[in-house]
């Protein structure tokens, strides 16, 4: 019995999606919130280093939260020229390891940015309703509470991170000639095929965990520390002590810091729940209903 001659493939890239407006238009974005990202990071923590080296002010618990937020921010910053040059040339050319790092950088940093933002909520909350439990308010308690952030954020993540793979896709194959192949291979750094009830759960527990959680956390010490002023205020009848509490500027800080929150979580955690939904409504007739775009 004769053997059959091997095949000889030929593997071919598709043409980058330079032209393509869209893509432009995402590419530009995206490198303009690196730039922007990159420079304010960098300024706040050269702002602070100069601070603690001209003793201008300790490095409190306050300040050690916005060095690692600072961090933490540049980390994701990083993985946005991986997702520009992925988006432009159409396919992943830096292999599973980067795209796992690349899924570490993006999905580890969103995470526990918010969660730092909660931490600093709670330093504040601690600092002006249980100004006498200094322990609360300790460098050792920071350290600790943004040490087991960071292992709940690699723990909740793991699922993710795990499937997280540069996955081959074959576009399409032609034979060319006698035992010759040609098709057009890339790679796409994505998810393997997760089956859907688990990645739902997933899904369903990230956003209870690392959004709502957090959210309300983040509203319960700010009211509480809110209301603690106010009633600290309503103690004092000379208006000299009374105006030395800045009740309109720290109300507009604390309402800035929880909007802040809400208006950049919000989104992403509704493109992920919109995500979910697709997942079972959406393939059923192929249509989006339009009160989910106008929402998005």
């Amino acid at each position: 019995m004769a053997l059959q001659p091997p095949i000889e493939l030929t593997d071919v890239l598709p043409p980058p999606n330079h032209d393509d407006v869209q893509v432009q238009v995402m590419a530009i974005c995206y490198m303009l919130l690196f730039l922007l990202g990159t420079c304010g990071n960098v300024a706040v923590l050269t702002t602070i280093y100069q601070m603690v080296r001209s003793r201008r002010a300790n490095l409190d618990n306050t300040l050690i939260y916005m060095v690692v937020l600072s961090f933490v921010d540049f980390g994701v910053c990083l993985s946005l020229p991986f997702t520009v040059i992925d988006q432009i040339l159409g396919f992943w050319m830096f292999g599973s390891t980067m795209c796992k790092l690349h899924a570490v950088l993006e999905n580890f940093g969103k995470i526990l940015s918010a969660l730092i933002i909660t931490a600093m909520s709670f330093d504040r909350f601690a600092s002006v309703c249980h100004s006498e439990k200094r322990m609360l308010r300790s460098r050792k308690i920071a350290f600790c509470i943004l040490i087991g952030m960071a292992i709940y954020a690699l723990l909740a993540l793991c699922p993710l991170l795990y499937n997280f793979e540069a996955r081959e896709v074959i576009l399409f194959q032609k034979a060319t000639g006698p035992n010759k192949v040609t098709r057009m291979r890339i790679e796409k750094c994505t998810m393997m095929d997760m089956v859907r009830w688990k990645f739902t759960i997933f899904t369903c527990f990230l956003f209870v965990l690392c959004y709502l959680v957090p959210l309300f956390l983040v509203t319960f010490f700010y009211t509480q520390l809110l209301s603690k002023l106010h009633h600290h205020a309503r103690q004092f009848k000379s208006s000299k002590i009374r105006s030395q509490i800045p009740l309109v500027r720290i109300s507009l800080y604390t309402m800035a810091v929880a909007c802040f929150y809400f208006i950049c979580w919000t989104p992403f955690w509704v493109a992920t729940a919109f995500a979910v939904y697709l997942e079972y409504a959406g393939e059923q007739n192929g249509q989006v209903p339009p009160v989910f775009v106008y929402f998005m």
